[in-house]
């Protein structure tokens, strides 16, 4: 890649995140996601834990608006 190019930094939401397995590779990978949704509470200690930075949201996807993820 040429030095001129400048990279384009990726953002990205999780749906159906669990305990945050995707997260947490993807953060590896340098994407930042800002947060994760999933329906089971159960889930939210592990995957703040594991994802520092980004937020766990207890919600149903059906009912998620594109304000809420906004």
């Amino acid at each position: 890649m040429s030095k001129n190019k400048k990279l384009k930094k990726i953002h990205a939401i999780d749906l159906f995140c669990g305990i945050g397995g995707l997260t947490h590779g993807l953060g590896l990978s340098g994407i930042k996601v800002k947060a994760g949704f999933d329906i089971d509470p159960s889930c939210k200690f592990v995957y703040q834990t594991n994802n520092s930075g980004a937020d766990f949201i207890t919600a149903d996807v059906r009912d998620v608006r594109f304000k809420d993820i906004e």
